[in-house]
């Protein structure tokens, strides 16, 4: 594969160019193969292991209600949630629960 910016003159007689995904992409189909060679954990074992403000987000994301002004849930809150695959931003910027999510809150639902 060609570096970004290089063009073929400048890797040599005989070189052929090769198309470069997107930035967006790549980081994409990185982290769908990084899930899928991670072991996932049950929904049930993420339920038991979320904090209150965790689970009260979860409801807050469900229900439409705006966590930022009605609840105390920091960003920092937010971003680990993200990282955890439990929430995500829309195409509009609001926060929405993933399917990984949904399972999670349906399971402390259920528990409650």
């Amino acid at each position: 594969m060609r570096p970004v910016g290089l063009s073929r003159a400048a890797l040599g007689p005989g070189s052929s160019l090769v198309p470069v995904a997107p930035a967006r992409e790549v980081v994409r189909r990185a982290a769908e193969l990084a899930k899928q060679m991670m072991h996932e954990p049950k929904p049930e074992t993420v339920a038991a292991s979320l904090t209150a403000v965790e689970r009260i987000l979860l409801f807050c994301i469900d229900s439409g209600t705006d966590w930022q002004k009605r609840s105390r849930i920091t960003g920092a809150t937010v971003t680990a949630m993200a990282v955890r695959g439990l929430v995500e931003h829309d195409a509009v910027g609001r926060l929405t629960l993933t399917v990984e999510g949904r399972a999670v809150l349906a399971d402390v639902l259920k528990a409650d």
